[in-house]
């Protein structure tokens, strides 16, 4: 089981960075506009409010990781996709 806080304080890193800078929250973004969502219908959906939600897609709030595993799953992509994470090709 993963400890219980933010996706920063379980990789060590600053607010808004992860292993691609940060494209997580523009991830959300581009996620919401392309399936044609509004920022009210999101945060909705996420149980939060719009102000919540605006915050973590403008990068001044971090959601809990928990909440990154609902995100992903709301867009139905992975947390590595929703987050950026690449992983080394294989030779």
């Amino acid at each position: 089981m993963l400890p219980i806080g933010n996706i920063t304080n379980i990789l060590k890193l600053p607010i808004g960075v992860n292993m691609k800078g940060d494209i997580y929250m523009k991830n959300l973004k581009k996620m919401r506009i392309s399936n044609n969502m509004t920022q009210e219908f999101v945060a909705q959906a996420m149980g939060i409010s719009r102000s919540r939600y605006l915050q973590i897609e403008n990068m001044k709030k971090e959601p809990g990781i928990y909440t990154v595993e609902r995100y992903a799953d709301f867009f139905n992509v992975s947390i590595d996709e929703l987050i950026g994470r690449e992983f080394p090709k294989k030779k």
